[in-house]
């Protein structure tokens, strides 16, 4: 990992001050962290490496949380795992663009509303550290009044890096065995593209049609940026190529924590789409797209997107999914509709001239006080893809919580999700009695199991047995994270849950 400076921030008492409720109590020593590596087409043979960075990410994230850190840190450190391990697209494992260069994007919010981000940016290893350093900059007066940057860009962010004495480093240096490998397959697609368009200039249109490697069907960017697998029909390349297994999980990754203190962060990094326009800024990127936090004291809401970047980028997704859930008694009802609605039939896909197929992968966690002494942290996440790799973990498991959420069914839909309920602390002042919580009311909701996964088909849930059919838990303390020879048998899930082992409530 590339170091960062050891400075202190000046807010750093607004970070580390318990938060206090009107409901006369203080938010408990309690904590948690959330990540994904990306939604997707995870490969069977390459699971449980997405599965394993996860873990790895959720056991550094949980060391910081558990020795003081707060939520911002352990966003930063959980995402700076998954940017070192070449198995996800961002840091080391990012994409190239189309001139062979890593342009990293990556955003960090805290619970103040305060934002760092980076995008297009050559050079920087970790790129969710030098998104954080811009954060904490961001509240830092400047010479003749200028107001400092929340978010630098291309050469401008890699300048800003070398003056804030941010490591730069060469291009070669943080480019993975896999992204070479990835580059020169769809090189070689590109080629073979051309050269077949160039032999079929002459020919009559009437015929064109006995040619599969011609026409729209071709789609090299397509299936380097997309995060839904592309039919074998559909590819286009040579015999060489389509034998060759890999993942299509080129999206970004991210991370939710709140901390002991009461504060949330969120953040994603990513490498953005495969031979990419060099410049071009991807989601990750962008507050209110791929990363959003809102705040309000009794509750708050995180979240963080992966997907096609250019369909997220015209439905602002992380903030209306934000909203809906904010305001939502039914998170997982709330989750299909973002997806649904908000982004399946929002007008920037519908109307707008964007190329190729709407894949998303959205991960929340919503934090509220139910009753004077309770309050509520949920779990939910929802895709359309294939896959989705996710992990979780609180500061009392022994062990992260992984999953990779797979559904085969048309159309394509999962969501799933827990919660937990965590006793606050009283106030230091014994005498001070607690008011009256009108949000109690929702209490009775989670008195039961209502939050199990369930797969969906146009608006009708599926039997509660085909949410549950082949449940994918990879949550073994101490064990070998390689597949068992069980798991072949298993089927895939419309969103299996992340399954909490609380003994006070799980709902």
């Amino acid at each position: 990992m590339a170091p960062r400076l050891n400075e202190a921030s000046p807010d750093q008492s607004l970070y580390t001050t318990i938060r206090r409720y009107s409901t006369g109590y203080d938010h408990p020593d309690y904590s948690c962290i959330f990540v994904h590596a990306g939604a997707g087409y995870h490969s069977t043979e390459n699971e449980q490496k997405h599965l394993r960075a996860c873990r790895n990410a959720c056991q550094a994230a949980m060391a910081a949380l558990k020795a003081g850190g707060t939520s911002t840190d352990a966003v930063e450190i959980a995402i700076r795992v998954l940017e070192d391990d070449p198995v996800t697209n961002c840091g080391y494992g990012s994409n190239l663009n189309f001139d062979g260069v890593v342009e990293a994007d990556a955003s960090i919010m805290d619970s103040f509303g305060r934002t760092g981000a980076i995008g297009a940016t050559p050079q920087i290893q970790n790129p969710i550290s030098l998104a954080r350093l811009i954060l904490e900059r961001s509240s830092q007066p400047m010479t003749l009044k200028r107001v400092p940057p929340n978010f630098v860009v291309g050469e401008g962010a890699v300048d800003y890096a070398r003056e804030q004495r941010f490591p730069v480093i060469s291009n070669e240096s943080i480019v993975a065995h896999s992204a070479r490998i990835r580059f020169s397959k769809w090189q070689k697609e590109i080629e073979y593209q051309e050269i077949m368009k160039r032999r079929g200039k002459g020919m009559d249109r009437s015929r064109t049609t006995d040619f599969p490697l011609l026409g729209a069907s071709t789609r090299p960017i397509q299936e380097a940026g997309s995060a839904l697998p592309p039919p074998t029909r559909e590819l286009p390349g040579t015999p060489q190529l389509l034998e060759q297994k890999f993942d299509l999980v080129t999206d970004t990754v991210g991370a939710i924590s709140i901390d002991r203190y009461g504060n949330m962060a969120a953040g994603s990094s990513s490498g953005g789409i495969g031979m990419k326009q060099p410049g071009r800024v991807g989601p990750a990127a962008l507050i209110g797209v791929g990363t959003f936090v809102k705040d309000r004291g009794e509750r708050q809401v995180g979240t963080v997107v992966s997907g096609t970047g250019e369909h997220m980028l015209h439905t602002l997704i992380s903030s209306q999914a934000v909203n809906r859930i904010y305001d939502a008694t039914d998170e997982l009802e709330a989750m299909k509709r973002v997806i649904n609605d908000d982004f399946m039939g929002s007008q920037g896909y519908g109307k707008a001239n964007i190329w190729g197929e709407p894949a998303i992968g959205i991960m929340s966690v919503k934090a509220e006080n139910l009753t004077a002494g309770k309050r509520l942290i949920s779990f939910v996440f929802g895709h359309n893809t294939d896959s989705f790799a996710l992990a979780s973990m609180t500061s009392t498991d022994t062990a992260p919580k992984t999953i990779m959420s797979r559904v085969s069914r048309e159309p394509k839909l999962a969501v799933g999700g827990s919660s937990r309920l965590v006793q606050m602390q009283m106030k230091v002042n014994p005498e001070e009695k607690p008011k009256k919580d009108k949000t109690s009311k929702r209490l009775g909701r989670h008195d039961k199991k209502y939050h199990v996964s369930q797969a969906f088909k146009s608006e009708k849930k599926a039997p509660l047995v085909s949410g549950l059919e082949g449940l994918h838990l990879d949550n073994r303390d101490g064990e070998s994270s390689e597949p068992s020879s069980s798991d072949s048998n298993k089927t895939d899930c419309g969103g299996c849950p992340i399954e909490f082992s609380d003994e006070e409530a799980k709902v």
